[in-house]
Formats: structure tokens, sequence, C-alpha cells
């Protein structure tokens, strides 16, 4: 072996395709530098519009990253949904029944979430756990609610989600 790559002139040895990459890595790796690169400019698009905490812009991207562009149009449509009911779910909240009402509604998205297939489960838990992180710290400070709201929403609505 050691013989052949010794024969083997410099500039074919650096073309030479290595054992190891076949198709399916090359489609891997080329998804996976895509979403990263998508994360970087997601990243960079929330710094420059001064959004509250880009590192959820970023981290976004890579929930939402599917091989498929189809793939991503079908699970941005359950995303926005889940967000949407999550969001309405936690304005309805109201003092000493919030624990209880978010555990019933957990309950309740977890359950719709195993009866469902594909990304319509996706959307059941989204909503679920949009109301835990939406309406806790909204009724721990109701002033900043809607600030609260609306970052939570554009992070996962934006144009990463």
């Amino acid at each position: 072996m050691k013989a052949a790559v010794a024969s083997m002139p410099l500039g074919s040895w650096f073309l030479k395709k290595p054992d190891w990459f076949d198709h399916q890595t090359g489609v891997g790796l080329t998804f996976a530098v895509k979403t990263f690169a998508a994360s970087l400019l997601e990243l960079y698009i929330a710094f420059w519009a001064g959004l509250e905490d880009p590192r959820w812009f970023f981290l976004t991207v890579f929930v939402v990253s599917q091989p498929d562009s189809g793939l991503v149009l079908a699970k941005s449509f359950y995303r926005i949904l889940g967000t949407i009911a999550g969001q309405l779910v936690a304005l309805a909240q109201y003092g000493e029944l919030l624990v209880a009402a978010v555990a019933v509604w957990i309950c309740f998205c977890s359950f719709a979430a195993r009866s469902v297939c594909n990304f319509a489960s996706y959307g059941f838990q989204l909503a679920g756990y949009t109301v835990a992180s939406v309406g806790i710290p909204a009724a721990l400070a109701p002033t900043g609610a809607y600030d609260l709201m609306l970052s939570r929403f554009a992070v996962r609505l934006g144009p990463g989600g």
C-alpha cells in the first residue's frame, strides 16, 4: 500500500476520494455545513436587529432543519400552529390556578402528540412547552408579559423558525 501511495503523483493523491466518503456521507456533510451556515446567518441577523437572547435564534435553526425543503415547510406550519396555541393558552392563565392549568395543558398536549403522527406531533409538543416557557415567567412578572410573549414569538417564528 505504501509503495502505491509513494508512486502516485502528489496532485492525484490530493484528488483521490477517501474510502469512507460515499454519497450518503456527502449528503450528510452538505446538510451539516448548510445548517451551520444558516444558523450563523440567523445569529448575525438577531444581533443586528438587537433582539433579546440571540442564542435562541441560533438553536432554532437546528431544531427546524430538515434535509428536504418540503419537510421544513411542513414542520414550520405546525410550529406556527403550536406556538400560537401555546401563546393563547398562556394569555388565559390567572394567579393560583396557573400551575394546575399548565399541568393539565401539558398533559393534553402530550396525549395529543402521542396520538398523531409526523410534524403534527411536534406542533402539540410545542404548544405544551410554550405555555410553560411563556405563562410561568409572565405570571411572575406581569408587567413584562407582553414583551416576553413577543420575544418568544419572534424566536419561534422568526427567519430561522
